[in-house]
């Protein structure tokens, strides 16, 4: 039988630590552990919270029961760290940030850098309460969050968000299975770019099964965005599937999203599949560039792209046609500003580059 016993773990860089029980009927004492070595949770013990105060940790195979706590389950201290693994771990009854990195409770870490986190293999669920979000990283360098289960669905929960990458860099966000409940202004955000403190960059989100959100996948509008590929995800029961520039007001007065590719996903939505918006004019301009929707499935009576009128558009395709191949394989595909999907200059080259790739296939 386990013993629900909470536990506040605290885990410097490879040193040993004690894990020291709150107060409980069966008080076990503390527990050591090596955290450079990995920290793998007692099966017998249900813990509350871990922080992370150094480098090189896993946190592995471990039950996290909040109890109602608006607490963090797993979240740094007020350091930076590098190289942290959280996987295999069941996490349920946080009304706050369950997993929160890059900054000790809402304080900025601009000045305590965090790097190479990977968020594997975890079930986070009965996240309760009116401000809940399952997975927070903010400001960190270097992220992969993959094959995780997060069921954040109760109703009665005015705010409900997945997964929200704040200001991070090198980002991988893939095949994750994300169920807020409800379409609807409740269920509020299934996984959210947004910066509050630097300019987010290099973001993947690939391969996730969304539903229930009122917006799908959205980006806030309060800094830049560069090199975000939202790609072959399956999101349904939402009024948004992808909302951009959307939210929170901006920090700077140019605002620009670059190097957009939002392609091959599945929306069910009931107002937009794609939204491209601009929530805040008091920023003196918005700017989409290099911006490519292609290949996107929409359906639930949803229009499949809309775009704001008031925004500065370069070279933005948002025809949602097929998508292009890797290199162009007639000169009808390198026309019409067609020689920019394959990172060509002008069309002159695109189409010189299929003359010589005839010519190099050619046989002699």
């Amino acid at each position: 039988m386990r013993r629900r016993i909470p536990l506040y773990v605290t885990m410097i860089g490879a040193m040993t630590l004690a894990i020291v029980p709150a107060a409980a009927a069966d008080d076990h004492g503390p527990v050591s552990v090596t955290a450079g070595d990995g920290f793998t949770c007692d099966a017998d013990l249900t813990y509350r919270t871990i922080s992370v105060d150094g480098d090189d940790v896993t946190i592995d195979g471990c039950t996290f029961d909040g109890g109602s706590s608006t607490g963090a389950a797993i979240r740094n201290s007020g350091t930076g760290f590098d190289n942290l693994t959280i996987t295999d771990n069941t996490f349920t009854g946080y009304t706050g940030r369950t997993i929160t990195l890059g900054f000790a409770e809402g304080v900025s870490l601009a000045g305590f850098p965090a790097s190479n986190v990977t968020i594997s293999g975890n079930t986070l669920d009965d996240m309760v309460g009116n401000d809940t979000t399952s997975i927070a990283v903010f400001n960190t360098d270097g992220v992969v969050i993959s094959d995780n289960e997060i069921s954040n669905a109760d109703s009665a929960s005015t705010v409900r968000r997945g997964i929200n990458l704040d200001g991070s860099r090198d980002v991988l966000v893939q095949s994750n299975t994300i169920n807020l409940g409800a379409e609807g202004d409740l269920a509020f955000w299934g996984i959210q770019v947004s910066m509050s403190d630097r300019e987010a960059e290099r973001i993947t989100i690939s391969d996730n099964e969304l539903s229930g959100a009122d917006l799908g996948i959205i980006g806030l509008s309060q800094r830049d965005v560069t090199d975000l590929l939202i790609e072959d995800n399956v999101l349904t029961e939402t009024r948004i599937g992808v909302a951009l520039n959307v939210g929170a007001p901006p920090v700077e007065n140019l605002l620009t999203y670059r190097g957009i590719d939002v392609r091959e996903n599945a929306i069910g939505s009931s107002q937009f599949g794609i939204l491209f918006f601009n929530a805040n004019t008091e920023a003196n301009e918005v700017v989409f560039e290099d911006v490519i929707v292609c290949g996107n499935e929409v359906t639930g009576g949803a229009g499949e792209v809309s775009v704001g009128a008031d925004l500065a558009l370069i070279n933005v395709d948002a025809s949602n046609g097929d998508c292009p191949g890797d290199a162009p394989q007639s000169a009808d595909d390198c026309r019409r500003g067609g020689f920019a999907n394959f990172d060509f200059r002008n069309q002159g080259l695109c189409i010189a580059s299929i003359v010589a790739s005839d010519l190099a296939n050619t046989p002699r």
